[in-house]
């Protein structure tokens, strides 16, 4: 059983529908995140080409709340605004925002 706060691997090959990709503007990162919808289930995946390992094959355990809402298991939520862009909220404050990028994979 896969570890509550940690990636999981997600099956090679398998159909995946995107729900967004965004890239990271606070703090800035040129890391992308993107969740993701596998099944039933939805994950937040990341690929960063600096970081190896980090390259789409993981992804971290999501619950849908809304269409534009996800929690993660430790609480923290990813919210689409309105004008595309993703907020991460944990305890109360915003820690990430992030820029859709429509042209990244997969679209």
């Amino acid at each position: 059983m896969a570890q509550p706060f940690l990636p999981e691997p997600l099956p090679a090959g398998a159909t995946r529908i995107v729900v967004g990709t965004w890239r990271g503007i606070e703090p800035n990162m040129r890391c992308t995140r993107s969740i993701e919808q596998l099944g039933e289930a939805y994950f937040m995946v990341s690929r960063c080409p600096d970081i190896p390992g980090v390259d789409g094959t993981q992804g971290l355990p999501l619950r849908k709340v809304s269409d534009r809402i996800f929690k993660n298991k430790a609480g923290a939520s990813y919210e689409i605004q309105d004008n595309g862009m993703l907020y991460m909220r944990a305890d109360g404050r915003i820690d990430m925002r992030g820029t859709p990028q429509k042209e990244l994979w997969p679209q």
